[in-house]
């Protein structure tokens, strides 16, 4: 599925994937794709490459896919903010928890399932800002967005969202 995405123009509405925000920031996410594959976090098994061709004068990389990817590694426990996937080996749904867990970062989670008590049961578990389930998007303007631990640095959306700008001071005068 993922080699099928097209990459380019944001404004094309052919466009699945565009290019990140800027220079540095696709140098940093080159950056960990060279870094997991030199140092063997995991097997590359899609991408890993910026794009040229027409797409060179931009900030494009193509989707970037390791598997069997060691969940100690730096590759499994930053936040990348980058067309990059990380897929872990798991038996049970109490190790997957485990897994996603893991990570001081808590901005998203995803869960793909058929089973509507499963999905309920992982998104109480899961240690994240926001939970989306078969793909659901979350990102309404009237919906809270933030993430916790390191990914926690308040909240946007929402009256939770209002509340950030707010200081409630009680006086007492005798």
């Amino acid at each position: 599925m993922l080699k099928r995405l097209t990459v380019g123009d944001p404004l094309d509405p052919k466009t699945n994937l565009g290019p990140v925000v800027n220079e540095a920031a696709c140098r940093r996410i080159m950056g960990v794709i060279d870094g997991a594959k030199s140092q063997r976090m995991g097997s590359l098994a899609l991408g890993g490459n910026r794009l040229g061709d027409g797409l060179a004068d931009g900030y494009f990389i193509e989707p970037t896919v390791f598997v069997d990817v060691d969940p100690k590694s730096s590759l499994a426990q930053k936040e990348i903010f980058g067309p990059v996937l990380s897929i872990f080996r798991f038996k049970t749904e109490e190790e997957a928890v485990e897994l996603a867990n893991s990570t001081e970062y808590g901005l998203a989670a995803y869960v793909q399932t058929n089973d509507l008590k499963r999905a309920h049961r992982l998104a109480s578990q899961l240690v994240a800002g926001t939970i989306h389930i078969n793909g659901a998007p979350n990102a309404q303007a009237a919906a809270l967005f933030g993430g916790i631990g390191l990914s926690g640095f308040g909240r946007e959306g929402g009256k939770a969202g209002l509340d950030e700008f707010i200081r409630v001071k009680n006086v007492g005068i005798a």
